[in-house]
């Protein structure tokens, strides 16, 4: 049987390997070759009649920060515009002593949370108003503090501003 098969190999090798054969497939080869390029040829684009389109840049200018000249500022300072009363004669203003918030020419008088400058303003009680002081003097921050009751107004005052008066509050 291998016998067989090597005479069929041969046959085979020789016909593969004769002139006609080897001729055809060079043939073909180049065929397929030339067919190739001309297909490339065909299908390329060919020169544009129009002009080519030119690139163009455009440079857009980020915007800069501008220094802004800093704005006149408003500064709360303690510029008095009157001076500050007197304070009353001692003895006149007691706990249970009815005041009435005068000499603050309309500004009105700050009610603090505690006695001092630095305290929590909790209310600005217009001029006229009357209180009744429940607790004090405290001497704080060079001014005598009461701590006054009204409507539904309370907290720490500077007795400057609070002058005895004989009108009872309204509770």
């Amino acid at each position: 049987m291998i016998k067989e098969l090597e005479k069929v190999l041969r046959v085979l090798l020789r016909w593969a390997l004769s002139p006609w054969v080897l001729g055809s497939a060079i043939l073909l080869a180049l065929m397929m070759i030339a067919f190739t390029f001309g297909l490339l040829l065909l299908t390329r684009p060919g020169p544009s009649v129009s002009t080519p389109a030119t690139a163009q840049i455009s440079v857009i200018i980020a915007p800069t920060l501008t220094p802004v000249p800093p704005s006149p500022t408003a500064f709360l300072t303690p510029t008095p515009t009157m001076d500050v009363p007197p304070p009353p004669p001692v003895g006149a203003v007691n706990i249970g002593s009815t005041v009435q918030v005068r000499g603050t020419s309309g500004d009105g008088l700050r009610l603090r949370e505690n006695p001092g400058l630095k305290g929590t303003v909790l209310f600005l009680a217009p001029e006229g108003e009357i209180f009744l002081i429940k607790d004090g003097p405290r001497e704080i921050d060079g001014f005598v503090w009461w701590y006054v009751e009204g409507k539904n107004q309370r907290g720490w005052g500077v007795s400057n501003y609070l002058l005895p008066s004989q009108v009872t509050p309204i509770p």
